[in-house]
């Protein structure tokens, strides 16, 4: 079958807590915390449906990551308000809102995530607004024989703020951040490798359909014209 996905590879973690030079604050008080994961898959090739020209329709791709419509609002051709699924911090619950950028660009699908709004009660805001910056890219690597073709991508996310002066003193808050994040982009990596294989399968099967009725539209015409 077409798509199917076969896992090459696993996903690699990197953490960098908000200490020495690797966090440079943005402001007094402010950590930052950062996250990796990259991941290889392999996918099954239509030879007359190339997966390049799949990844090219970034509004498909989006609606597969993020299947729920109320969670995504599209604000123009390349960009989407989304909320991201539920979080709990110490036992408070929020569901964080950011800015979705996605293309495709040097032969690469590319992820971009700004403008984090947390979404806390107010009790738990801080003072200066915390900076969310997300870049992640899957593309086509290698061909294979019998149409199979390797997809290589990673994810980064860097989330700087300051904590909630309730939170300060907690031990094991930076571990609860950290988890977090990694929380959040093993579900947007989880969500690509699902759904790739599954989606180019409808995709192949939609562009092969249309493709079929204008050939049958054509024929009918020329007929009628004899």
């Amino acid at each position: 079958r077409h798509g199917a996905t076969e896992q090459l590879g696993g996903a690699r973690t990197r953490t960098s807590v908000g200490v020495g030079e690797q966090a440079e604050a943005k402001a007094p008080g402010q950590q930052r915390f950062a996250a990796a994961e990259s991941t290889m898959l392999t996918v099954s090739e239509n030879p007359e449906w190339k997966l390049d020209t799949y990844l090219t329709d970034v509004e498909r791709v989006v609606h597969m990551t993020f299947p729920d419509s109320n969670r995504r609002k599209r604000v123009d051709e390349n960009t989407w308000e989304t909320q991201l699924l539920t979080q709990d911090l110490l036992g408070v619950k929020f569901q964080p809102v950011t800015t979705l950028r996605v293309s495709y660009d040097d032969n690469a699908l590319r992820i971009r995530v700004s403008d984090l709004d947390l979404a806390l009660p107010p009790q738990l805001q801080v003072p200066n607004p915390p900076i969310l910056e997300v870049e992640g890219y899957l593309r086509p690597s290698a061909r294979l024989p019998r149409n199979k073709v390797i997809m290589r991508g990673s994810v980064e996310i860097a989330l700087t703020t300051a904590l909630p002066a309730q939170f300060v003193m907690i031990p094991g808050v930076n571990l609860v951040i950290e988890g977090i994040l990694k929380s959040i982009i093993g579900q947007l990596r989880a969500s690509l490798e699902n759904g790739i294989a599954s989606d180019y399968d409808a995709w192949v099967a939609d562009m092969t359909a249309g493709e079929q009725k204008i050939v049958v539209k054509d024929g009918d015409g020329d007929r009628a014209s004899n």
